[in-house]
């Protein structure tokens, strides 16, 4: 995120920095870059920026690496298990009589999806 790396310590920052950080980056009005000032300054009270590093999450099948945000109070859960992860799929299929279609279909889901 930009604002960590010019402020390391933008938590620490006062609301003029940040009102000056978000307005040089937004096109907002003054009321708005308030309200970003605001909830950024709230979630920074939620937060403990002194913990121990959040875990990485990797994504399969890619270099790319996402970092987590534990925020205080929250458990932080090793990426082996305790992890609820709902994917929703939505599919429109050909309009066909033919059964073997949709089994075709759904078999190749289900070997794709479930392995």
């Amino acid at each position: 995120m930009q604002l960590f790396e010019t402020y390391p310590d933008a938590y620490r920052k006062d609301d003029e920095a940040l009102r000056n950080f978000f307005t040089s980056r937004t096109s907002v009005g003054e009321a708005t870059v308030a309200l970003i000032v605001r909830t950024f300054k709230v979630l920074c009270e939620a937060s403990d920026f002194e913990a121990a590093p959040s875990p990485t999450i990797v994504s399969a099948g890619t270099d790319s690496a996402v970092t987590v945000p534990v925020l205080a109070g929250a458990t932080a859960v090793s990426a082996g298990g305790g992890i609820t992860l709902n994917l929703n799929i939505q599919i429109t299929l050909p309009e066909t009589k033919d059964a073997s279609i949709y089994d075709a279909i759904f078999e190749s889901l289900k070997k794709h999806l479930m392995t």
